[in-house]
């Protein structure tokens, strides 16, 4: 017999009742104490329109987050999780991104990264970004022109 022990990762800090949680890759919640030392600090915030995020939300959320590249993860400040599912990630510099519903979130995690670097590469400043339909992502800039990039 072979035991494999897959460790979770935490990936988002659910906090709507005071005493932070940690939010893990497979859609646990665990309490924050458990969480390695600093690990809390830098994460986003998983929120939900109507209180503490549920169970589907709280799964649609680890699964997208799951699925960035890391650099962009980082970049992440906020998730928000309609009762819908529909998710929009807050970036640390401002730029709302919209995810769409659940389903198909490698491709989105690809297309917002490839967004992200067309952006930087060509000097374009961001204002939001729009991967719910992966094979065709669209960029809004700040002067109010949208691109599919």
């Amino acid at each position: 017999m072979v035991l494999t022990v897959v460790e979770r990762r935490p990936v988002g800090v659910i906090d709507a009742t005071g005493a932070p949680s940690v939010l893990a890759s497979d859609g646990t919640l665990l309490p924050a104490s458990d969480a390695p030392r600093g690990t809390i600090d830098g994460l986003p915030s998983v929120q939900a329109a109507l209180g503490t995020p549920d169970d589907a939300q709280r799964a649609a959320a680890a699964a997208l987050l799951s699925a960035l590249d890391p650099v962009v993860e980082q970049r992440v400040a906020r998730v928000d999780v309609g009762q819908d599912l529909s998710e929009t990630l807050t970036m640390r510099d401002g730029v709302i991104v919209d995810a769409g519903v659940p389903g198909d979130e490698a491709a989105k995690a690809t297309a917002l990264r490839a967004v992200l670097h067309w952006a930087s590469a060509g000097g374009h400043t961001l204002s939001s970004v729009d991967v719910s339909a992966p094979e065709a992502p669209s960029a809004t800039l700040t002067n109010g022109s949208t691109f599919t990039p």
